[in-house]
């Protein structure tokens, strides 16, 4: 019985350190809207990277003072860089992007700026639909809440209201299962 005891506090000690992990490295977001249509789809929850290196093309959950919510744009432009935005092209330090995640290229412009320090420049992948920083500005790299890493929804079809609901058995699936492996099975 103690032997038993023993292996379900440790499987519980595993677990809840799984736990504290993931809290402290993953946080999630939602997509809304479509801006990054079609790699995201309004409605998706994502699974996000706490602060890492961000590099360009990366997608980041990040939290825009001016609309008051978090937002998941593309990173075009990281501080110090150029940004030249000429009818649908887009050049950073003077090297043409290719993006082959965009498929609407009804879109124009005409922008040129310098990313500030401490500041990222945010596209989305939907160009004719985004509020993103050609109208918001470079937003402070400060607010960035990680790199999405996992569409959720897509890999495992759960949106937010469905992962709340099955984290919770997941967790006691684990504490069973500790308790449950400790068991010795005779013939």
């Amino acid at each position: 019985m103690l032997k038993n005891f023993c292996r379900w506090l440790i499987w519980s000690l595993f677990t809840l350190t799984l736990l504290l992990c993931c809290a402290t490295w993953f946080v999630t977001a939602d997509v809304t809207g479509s801006s990054m249509y079609p790699t995201y789809r309004d409605g998706d929850f994502i699974l996000c990277l706490r602060k890492s290196k961000i590099t360009h093309s990366d997608i980041v959950a990040i939290y825009s003072d001016e609309l008051n919510k978090i937002l998941c744009k593309r990173v075009i432009g990281l501080p110090g860089d150029s940004v030249v935005i000429s009818g649908n092209t887009v050049s950073v330090n003077g090297a043409v992007l290719s993006e082959p995640y965009l498929k609407d290229l009804h879109w124009s412009e005409k922008l040129n700026i310098k990313v500030p320090d401490e500041a990222l420049f945010l596209l989305g992948d939907n160009r004719s639909d985004s509020r993103d920083s050609r109208e918001l500005g470079c937003l402070s790299i400060h607010n960035v809440r990680g790199i999405c890493v996992i569409d959720i929804t897509k890999v495992f079809g759960l949106t937010r209201d469905g992962f709340k609901l099955i984290i919770p058995f997941m967790w006691v699936v684990l504490l069973v299962g500790g308790f449950r492996r400790g068991k010795q099975v005779t013939n």
